[in-house]
């Protein structure tokens, strides 16, 4: 990875923060705050940090737990597997775990939600992954195990203003996991009671083209003409057709145009339209099952974009239709329909 300027920055304070916090081996928790602006690359600069740290520490009994919003923890492995190639790092998931126990320079990736879910009425928790079983093969094991063979645990916490906000969460980390180091990341942390705080400066972030300082929202679109393929419907909903399809014509006219510069430099990016569906609940209402159907229909008839010939994938709660083709080279999609998790 080559790193800009103000990440390799980042990563320095990061690694300086760490450190001193090790070297003063106290028994008590110390948290560390990473502030960084969405698309300043957060993972990129976090993996970094973490191969040089294990590497400059190689005698070190040092261990880390990254814990997700939603699925994300999984996506998260992939990257750093793919990223930290030849690491001395070691990337698990529970079913990895050898001898019920973390080992030195292992990091293990957990989704909040598998295990911090607790029974109403009972109040046990109600995630396997947390619960004590014959063969001793949990979480609370685990760390147990860990702990006993002297081994400092350090705890990352991707999107931390969503992830320890309650009860549960401060709970599983004082009683169970006891890091060391807690390492908060986060575009918009909440933390107040930190040892450092560590923030990229968006300015930075612009300066070197991460992000755009302004966004052009329908570029074009009042100047754009449909093709006479809109006067043939017939349909009650004729109206709200046309704006839809005017926007996906000149969505996927702007995807061909990004393809090709991409392809200019040899780049294997392929654009992906995506098409969020509107209601603002969480879960997909009829209104979003309506929109649904009829933009499917759309992309059928005016693009030959369907779902069977894999040029289309949905995310939704209940339909997940060609959405793990997205990530393989040379993805056949195109299109993707989703609510909430692009967003997330």
């Amino acid at each position: 990875m080559i790193l800009k300027e103000y990440q390799k920055t980042a990563v320095s304070e990061l690694l300086s923060a760490t450190i001193k916090i090790l070297n003063k081996n106290e028994n008590q928790t110390k948290s560390l705050v990473f502030k960084a602006p969405t698309g300043s690359g957060k993972t990129v600069m976090m993996q970094d940090f973490l191969k040089i740290l294990t590497e400059s520490r190689e005698q070190a009994e040092i261990c880390f737990i990254w814990i997700s919003v939603n699925d994300l923890s999984a996506q998260s492995k992939r990257s750093f597997e793919r990223n930290l190639l030849g690491s001395k790092l070691r990337f698990s998931e529970l079913s990895d775990i050898q001898d019920k126990e973390l080992k030195a320079k292992e990091i293990l990736f957990i989704n909040r939600e598998k295990i911090r879910t607790i029974d109403k009425a009972s109040g046990d928790r109600k995630v396997k992954a947390m619960k004590d079983n014959e063969r001793n093969e949990n979480l609370p094991t685990y760390l147990a195990n860990t702990h006993e063979a002297g081994r400092k645990l350090i705890l990352i916490v991707d999107e931390s203003h969503r992830s320890l906000d309650t009860v549960k969460a401060q709970d599983l980390i004082l009683n169970y996991i006891k890091p060391t180091i807690q390492i908060e990341v986060s575009a918009t942390p909440d933390s107040k009671d930190y040892e450092t705080r560590v923030e990229v400066n968006i300015d930075d972030v612009i300066a070197e083209g991460m992000i755009k300082k302004e966004i052009l929202i329908n570029e074009g679109l009042a100047e754009f003409v449909v093709d006479d393929k809109l006067d043939t419907l017939r349909d009650e909903h004729k109206s709200d057709l046309e704006t839809d399809s005017l926007i996906l014509h000149k969505a996927f006219q702007k995807q061909a145009e990004l393809g090709n510069c991409y392809a200019e430099i040899g780049s294997p990016v392929q654009p992906l339209v995506l098409i969020q569906l509107p209601s603002e609940a969480q879960k997909t209402s009829e209104i979003d099952k309506t929109k649904l159907e009829r933009v499917k229909a759309l992309l059928a008839r005016d693009f030959n974009i369907t779902l069977d010939n894999k040029q289309l994938a949905i995310w939704l709660s209940e339909d997940k239709t060609n959405k793990d083709l997205i990530d393989l080279d040379n993805s056949p999609v195109k299109a993707l329909i989703f609510k909430q998790a692009i967003a997330t």
